[in-house]
């Protein structure tokens, strides 16, 4: 739906560059020690909930057709750190 919105052949790579290298590798390791520490069931559901205001964002947007290029640079990189980077390490996942 992204694609047919913006036609935009680098805004479909960034959504699958934002779940991959550059996020992990930057807050990867800081959330696994902290994944570590803590309850991992808690920091599990910390990403679910981050993802979950993803989809609503998602849902929002394309219902009310205001969704603009930033918004989806934005909703792609908080769904990326939500799954790989919160919820990944905590469920060994990475």
């Amino acid at each position: 739906m992204v694609f047919q919105k913006f036609q935009s052949p680098a805004l479909a790579g960034y959504a699958v560059i934002s779940h991959w290298p550059a996020v992990s590798v930057v807050l990867g390791p800081r959330l696994g020690a902290l994944a570590d520490r803590l309850d991992p069931r808690r920091i599990i559901q910390a990403g679910m909930l981050l993802c979950i205001a993803c989809s609503l964002g998602w849902g929002v947007l394309f219902m009310t057709g205001t969704l603009e290029l930033w918004h989806a640079v934005v909703l792609f990189s908080l769904h990326g750190m939500g799954r790989r980077v919160v919820w990944g390490p905590a469920s060994g996942n990475c």
